[in-house]
């Protein structure tokens, strides 16, 4: 089997290598202008000729090109995004127990759609941001990136297996992918190419790995020998021999999942780099800049012609004039027919065509390239509209990289529940996105108030833009309530001790009265009960003898 597969894998690399290199090329030029090492560093300008008299030869590369890309991925990931699951047992047929992530449906068991988003962001870790943007930078730069995920722990033939889901944005460069001719695209197969220096003989390898829905296989070769002749076997990995209960090496990898452990990134449906539109304008901007930077420099000293100067060094000539502020003429040198004279010759450059030309390629940077220009000296973002027409273009632009992104990310979703143990429908995975425009908070709370009256609480906070977990929101909401009534009651109760511990209180008789009698009010100063009796001693004496009374008649 492994001579036939090596053989194939030959036939593979061979096929796929020319195509391959195209784009690694033209990835590369992406990469470059990203770094700032446009074209204007390497091409050939004007003032070079030999037998120019020119000596500035400044190159100044724009960073236009990493600013796009940049303001792209902040506008996408800067405010993060938020996986939902929408959770539903497969063998749950009642709906009332059926678990949606969703608090406006009535559970009779927990919320296991909750639960299982909490258990993917902590499988996901606090480096998936980071990973995120790499994959933002690769599609921006290349036209697409790729994901990929494996389980740590994997080996032939355990099925089994509970590693730790990892994941990691490898290098566009380094893939060659093959899809099928269905509708959805499935990936078929994938080949992975890199360099790596092998410690134990110092020598440079360039391994191929070749991944299907079940295995991987490895290969290497020397980087100076062909595929043909020297692409052999590359026993990286371990398996557990159940036979010798050791374990032993082998270039085949089992990596445990039901598809090509990859996922593929695009920047939109063309797989486009946001470079291509805009290159050729990048690179006149670039010699327009450099052109006029070196002419300010060739000429913005003033040329001096003397004449009768004499003999002197052309130096002695500029010390004299920095110094002393004179100039040493003699009359009749070299000819008496000359008469001494010094004369100035200022060189103009014309800096309004520079200044507009290099305007209007900015300009056109910014159209074509679909960003928003920070220096733009007419932006006003006084209100909601005027904020949502100027990241029109920018909008269009990521909207087109969002919906090629979901794709990958509910991919992703999907086996990291998977490898929790949860069957999930991608239809049933939400993502949601926080733009990551400039924005006008008064409005926007001032707004979600105003919905208050009209719509539910969850519908007001999901459009407060101070609010960024909704239902965590309503949770402290309800325990503020919580807190403010149990701190009503005891306050209810001092207000109610001081009203009848005032200095007057109200009470009735305790004589039986008809209906139709008129309840009399006895309104009593506080005093002691001592006081009370000394000042009423009839009553009270009264009220003892019938006490006695009714005391001698039992």
């Amino acid at each position: 089997m492994s001579t036939l597969k090596i053989q194939a894998i030959k036939k593979l690399i061979s096929a796929n290598e020319l195509e391959h290199q195209k784009f690694v090329d033209h990835a590369e030029i992406g990469e470059r202008y990203y770094r700032s090492d446009n074209d204007i560093k390497n091409i050939t300008l004007p003032q070079e000729d030999k037998e120019s008299p020119r000596n500035a030869n400044r190159r100044i590369p724009s960073g236009l090109y990493p600013l796009l890309v940049e303001q792209k991925y902040a506008y996408n990931f800067k405010n993060g995004i938020k996986f939902l699951t929408h959770y539903k047992e497969k063998d749950v047929a009642d709906e009332d127990v059926v678990h949606y992530n969703s608090t406006e449906h009535k559970h009779t068991e927990k919320d296991e759609g909750k639960l299982l988003d909490k258990e993917i962001k902590k499988t996901l870790g606090n480096y998936f941001y980071s990973e995120v943007r790499s994959l933002s930078i690769n599609a921006s730069n290349t036209g697409v990136g790729w994901l990929h995920y494996w389980k740590t722990g994997s080996h032939l033939g355990e099925d089994d297996d509970k590693g730790e889901f990892k994941y990691a944005s490898i290098n566009p460069k380094e893939i060659i992918a093959e899809w099928g001719n269905t509708v959805n695209r499935e990936l078929l197969w994938l080949l992975r190419h890199y360099k790596y220096r092998d410690p134990t003989d110092g020598e440079l390898y360039e391994v191929w790995e070749y991944w299907d829905d079940t295995f991987c296989y490895c290969y290497r070769k020397k980087e100076k020998s062909t595929v043909q002749y020297g692409l052999k076997e590359y026993p990286r990995f371990f398996y557990y021999a159940s036979d010798t209960g050791k374990y032993e090496k082998t270039h085949v990898y089992k990596h445990g999942f039901d598809r090509v452990p990859f996922i593929c990134f695009r920047n939109n449906e063309l797989e486009r780099s946001d470079l291509d539109p805009i290159k050729e304008l990048i690179d006149a901007y670039d010699l327009v800049n450099s052109q006029f930077i070196n002419d300010e420099e060739d000429f913005q000293k003033m040329i001096f012609i003397l004449s009768g100067y004499g003999a002197e060094p052309a130096e002695d000539f500029m010390e004299n004039l920095k110094r002393k502020k004179l100039v040493k003429l003699e009359s009749g040198y070299p000819d008496e027919k000359i008469q001494p004279s010094l004369e100035t010759l200022a060189v103009e450059i014309p800096v309004d065509a520079y200044k507009e030309s290099l305007e209007s390629t900015r300009k056109a940077i910014y159209e074509q390239g679909m960003g928003l220009d920070i220096n733009d000296d007419n932006l006003n973002y006084s209100n909601a509209e005027a904020i949502e027409f100027r990241y029109s273009l920018l909008d269009l632009k990521c909207a087109a990289t969002r919906t090629q992104f979901e794709k990958g990310f509910v991919i992703l979703i999907r086996e990291v529940a998977k490898h929790l143990g949860k069957e999930i429908d991608e239809t049933l995975i939400e993502i949601q996105w926080n733009d990551g425009k400039v924005k006008n908070m008064t409005d926007m709370v001032n707004n979600a108030r105003l919905c208050l009256g009209f719509t539910s609480l969850r519908t007001a906070l999901e459009n407060n833009p101070l609010v960024y977990d909704v239902d965590d929101e309503i949770k402290r909401i309800e325990k503020e309530k919580q807190e403010e009534m149990k701190m009503e009651v005891p306050a209810m109760s001092t207000n109610r001790s001081n009203y009848y511990g005032s200095n007057y209180r109200y009470r009735y008789s305790n004589y039986n009265r008809s209906t139709s009698d008129t309840r009399q009010p006895d309104y009593q100063i506080n005093r002691s009960s001592s006081e009370i009796k000394s000042k009423q001693p009839e009553k009270y004496t009264q009220s003892k003898k019938v006490t006695n009374s009714t005391q001698v008649k039992k």
